[in-house]
C-alpha cells in the first residue's frame, strides 16, 4: 500500500512539472551605438506574461558575436551592462520607447506587456552585423527554473 501511495505521489510531481515558459519573449530589435567613452550594443524584448504572473527578472545571458563567435556567459550584477524595464509607463507617447515602436507595436492591445531594455557595453569595439543573444526569466511558480530563448539577432547601425 504504501509503495502504491509513493508511486501516486510521484505521479503527481511529474504532473505538476513545468515544461514551457509562463511568458513569451520576443527579439523587437537591436542597435549599436558609437560613443566617446563606451560603444553599446542594444537589445529590446517584448515580454508578455501568458497569465497574471509575478514578473522574476533574471540577471544571466549569453552572447557571441559575429557569425561563429565564441559564446560568453554574463551577470548583470558583476558587469558594466545594464538593463531598463519599461512598464506602465511604456504607453505615454513622449516616452522614447513609445516612439521607437509605436508603428510595430499595438499600444492600445489589452494585452499586457514589457520591453525590456539590455545595453551591452564595449563588449565590441566596432560595429558587428549578427550576434546571438540567449535569455530567460526566471518561472513564478518555480523560481529555481529558466527557459532560455536564443535570438539570432541582426543589428541596426
Amino acid at each position: 500500500m504504501f509503495t502504491l501511495l509513493f508511486l501516486v505521489f510521484i505521479c503527481q510531481i511529474k504532473a505538476q512539472e513545468i515544461t514551457e515558459a509562463s511568458y513569451k519573449l520576443e527579439l523587437l530589435k537591436a542597435t549599436f551605438k558609437e560613443k566617446n567613452e563606451s560603444n553599446e550594443i542594444i537589445i529590446y524584448l517584448k515580454y508578455t506574461p501568458k497569465k497574471d504572473n509575478k514578473t522574476l527578472i533574471s540577471g544571466r545571458f549569453t552572447y557571441s558575436l559575429g557569425e561563429n563567435g565564441i559564446e560568453k556567459t554574463e551577470v548583470l550584477e558583476k558587469s558594466k551592462h545594464g538593463i531598463i524595464i519599461h512598464g506602465q509607463n511604456i504607453k505615454e507617447e513622449k516616452s522614447k520607447v513609445y516612439k521607437l515602436f509605436k508603428n510595430t507595436l499595438d499600444f492600445d492591445s489589452t494585452e499586457d506587456f514589457f520591453i525590456i531594455e539590455f545595453r551591452l557595453r564595449n563588449i565590441t569595439e566596432k560595429y558587428v552585423e549578427k550576434m546571438t543573444f540567449t535569455y530567460g526569466l526566471w518561472e513564478p511558480s518555480n523560481e529555481k527554473l529558466r527557459f532560455e530563448k536564443k535570438f539570432n539577432i541582426e543589428i541596426e547601425k
